[in-house]
């Protein structure tokens, strides 16, 4: 059985058996990591400036470094490889999305699957981390916020159990946003 292994300093802490036939490592990002998180979402993103959505794909590596380090970051790797990252937030007064100030609400950024990996389940065992991690942390709710034109990923991200908050205009950016967030639940096994 192939498990998800989540490196938190030097504590191993096994989850539920991966979906996907790949073995997925994640690990929190340090600062000696975050160059090459920068550069790993970068190159996730890139496809977004051919179809006219640019905003993380663009941003300047400095931005990409401080919003990695304004949550709990991680990144995802095949073997020794950087697949993806991902980071959540909470408590951000900054924020300009009136529903990520809502109590019990966190929600994620900065989440890339590297583009030669997209489609194998990596994103969404990433995602079901995020779930499980935000939920451990406090978390009712998980949430972000995405593309409006991104169409299929709206999609995906409902087939997941996000529903629809609200429409709004980012700061910086040329398209409109969607916020979805989904309500966390404990799961509940039954005992033999």
């Amino acid at each position: 059985m192939i498990f998800l292994e989540v490196h938190t300093c030097q504590i191993a802490i096994r989850t539920k058996p991966l979906l996907s036939p790949y073995h997925l490592c994640l690990k929190r990002i340090l600062s000696e990591s975050l160059g090459m998180a920068s550069k790993s979402i970068k190159k996730a993103y890139a496809p977004l400036i051919d179809s006219g959505m640019a905003a993380t794909s663009e941003q300047s590596p400095e931005r990409t470094l401080f919003r990695l380090k304004s949550g709990e970051s991680f990144l995802g790797f095949l073997n020794s490889e950087i697949v993806g990252t991902i980071t959540i937030m909470k408590d951000d007064n900054l924020e300009p999305i009136p529903w990520f100030k809502k109590p019990g609400v966190f929600w994620f950024q900065q989440f890339a699957i590297r583009p030669g990996f997209q489609g194998k389940g990596l994103g969404g065992e990433l995602l079901s981390f995020a779930e499980s991690f935000a939920l451990t942390e406090g978390a009712n709710e998980l949430a972000l916020d995405t593309a409006e034109v991104a169409k299929s990923l709206v999609e995906w991200y409902r087939s997941r159990g996000y529903r629809f908050i609200e429409y709004c205009q980012l700061p910086g950016v040329s398209y409109h946003s969607i916020v979805l967030s989904k309500k966390l639940h404990i799961a509940v096994s039954a005992v033999d």
